[in-house]
């Protein structure tokens, strides 16, 4: 009788972890949250900087206080990758070589939209979708947390945007910023960045991302170099509208 209790303890027990381990790797919504908050610091740190210093100081933010591991790259290489493409119609005029084709299919639409907002609420709506979109894909955890961190990118922009720049503006404009071309400098960056960090990264650093794990290779290069590349996008524009606009 005992027995049979102590192996009814223990499947009981199994499946408790099953379910737990389960509830982690699942809890895509609390991920992509906790990501938006790291990059909205992140943003309010490139926003209080110069136009020439803007993605070594958010680099260097987002070592300091979030990212660890062995990945190094020179930040600024990400405004030379920028300038290959200053104006852009579509993102496939870019190159998406760090993504994979079942990743295509689900940011490819979604940065499209972008190219085209300036409605923040509506770059919110789709930012939500987008994000949904993904937890309920079939990709690897390593790869939905590259899309997260993407959406979450953009949604720490419209955040800081709505809570630091928006005073009884017209849609689209904040105290003479051009949304839609932050957020189209905003995409540009992202691509760029996600190439130098991805190169850096498939060069053998790793990535540790607070309460995710560690993204290895190429996926972790991508994943720091992509949100820096869309934070210093926006902020840099935003910056040179504030000083030249």
């Amino acid at each position: 009788m005992k027995r049979v209790f102590f192996i009814v303890l223990i499947t009981i027990f199994s499946a408790c972890q099953d379910n737990a381990v389960q509830k982690r790797e699942t809890d895509y919504k609390e991920i992509a949250k906790n990501l938006e908050a790291t990059f909205s610091g992140a943003f309010s740190v490139a926003l209080k900087s110069s136009t020439d210093n803007v993605y070594s100081d958010t680099y260097s933010y987002l070592r300091a206080n979030y990212f660890t591991g062995e990945l190094d790259f020179n930040p600024n290489e990400i405004k030379g990758e920028m300038n290959k493409s200053a104006r852009i119609s579509s993102v496939n005029e870019l190159d998406l070589s760090f993504l994979t084709n079942e990743q295509k299919v689900l940011a490819v639409p979604f940065l499209n939209n972008l190219l085209d907002q300036e409605d923040l609420a509506i770059v919110k709506g789709l930012t939500n979708s987008f994000n949904n979109d993904v937890a309920s894909s079939s990709l690897s955890n390593e790869h939905k947390y590259q899309l997260l961190a993407l959406g979450s990118a953009v949604g720490s922009a419209v955040k800081i945007i709505e809570e630091t720049l928006i005073k009884g503006s017209p849609v689209g404009r904040a105290q003479g910023v051009d949304v839609k071309g932050a957020l189209q400098a905003g995409v540009i960056g992202l691509v760029g960045g996600a190439i130098v960090g991805g190169k850096a990264g498939c060069a053998g650093g790793t990535v540790a991302f607070p309460g995710l794990g560690t993204a290895t290779g190429c996926v972790g290069g991508a994943v720091i170099g992509g949100a820096l590349g869309f934070i210093g996008g926006v902020a840099e524009s935003i910056l040179q509208d504030i000083i030249f606009g």
